[in-house]
């Protein structure tokens, strides 16, 4: 249910052009055994239907369109990850890792490439540091930031700090965030999800810098004013509709397996039904859109 409603509000937030990944849950059985509820969702990949670049690896590294997801786990399991400097590089400054989904590294390895890349990603984290608007303008999508990362804060994404992070470049484009993915551990899930509680989408290196541009706090601001209401209810609604479409189904898994669950709110750890959790859910979302409302008021 948090990633269908997530990324129900991805595609709220970003216009028609932007890939928001498709989910569909459905049945799962292994030999007639029951195995739960699971969520059938499009990959992040290039492509038709997907994120719209060119994954061939171009002679010119400046000519080469690129996927990354940032993840930390790139340097933990290195050794399961590919080579450091060709499919994926570390920004050790900071201690941020980032793998190169495309171009297809595996058949041509190329450090230049890698190299090229990190370097953009470099000079996009300087600009964001030294407040340069106009370069920073030059460098990403501000849109495409603010969207994504806006879906990320009102949910309160956990992994947007450093894991299941995308952002896609086009040869002579700019730097553009997405598509949002990974956000079960969302809207109480987790271990510290309340919903009256400082933005996870603040301790990325990336986002909690730009937020301390004027110009691009301010944009931000204005966004989430004129959508916060209309985007409120498109979430109660999905939740809504998706609970009367899938309720034997949804109640069925959380009988069957995710009654024990703990690794969530102290609130939702004391719900032991599925329709308490749908109205736990609903207030969730109402108690974090007064939260930020209040918070973007000062």
């Amino acid at each position: 249910m948090h990633n269908l409603v997530a990324l129900d509000l991805y595609d709220f937030l970003t216009d028609d052009s932007t890939f928001v990944p498709l989910c569909v849950p459905v049945d799962v059985y292994v030999n007639g055994n029951y195995q739960g509820v699971y969520t059938l969702c499009d990959q992040i990949e290039t492509g038709s239907q997907r994120v719209d670049i060119d994954s061939t690896l171009q002679e010119n590294p400046a000519e080469t369109d690129y996927l990354l997801e940032q993840d930390y786990r790139a340097y933990l399991t290195g050794s399961n990850s590919g080579t450091e400097g060709v499919d994926w590089f570390w920004m050790q400054e900071i201690n941020e890792c980032f793998v190169v989904k495309s171009p297809d590294m595996e058949d041509t390895p190329s450090e230049e490439h890698t190299a090229y890349i990190k370097s953009y990603m470099d000079t996009v984290y300087s600009a964001i540091l030294s407040k340069d608007w106009q370069e920073v303008q030059s460098l990403i999508d501000v849109d495409s930031f603010i969207d994504g990362f806006m879906a990320a804060d009102i949910v309160q994404s956990q992994d947007i700090t450093q894991s299941s992070v995308y952002y896609y470049k086009k040869a002579g484009g700019k730097l553009t965030f997405g598509p949002l993915w990974d956000c079960d551990l969302a809207m109480g899930g987790g271990d510290s999800g309340e919903p009256e509680k400082e933005s996870f989408v603040m301790n990325n290196f990336l986002f909690g810098n730009l937020m301390k541009i004027p110009e691009f706090h301010d944009a931000y601001i204005q966004k989430f004013t004129s959508v916060k209401d209309a985007a409120l209810q498109e979430m109660l609604d999905k939740i809504t509709t998706l609970y009367a479409d899938y309720e034997t189904e949804f109640s069925n898994d959380f009988e069957t397996w995710e009654k024990p669950y703990k690794w969530c709110s102290d609130e939702m750890k004391t719900i032991t039904d599925y329709e308490g959790q749908i109205t736990y859910m609903k207030d969730w979302l109402n108690k974090r859109f007064a939260y930020l409302e209040k918070q973007y008021a000062q």
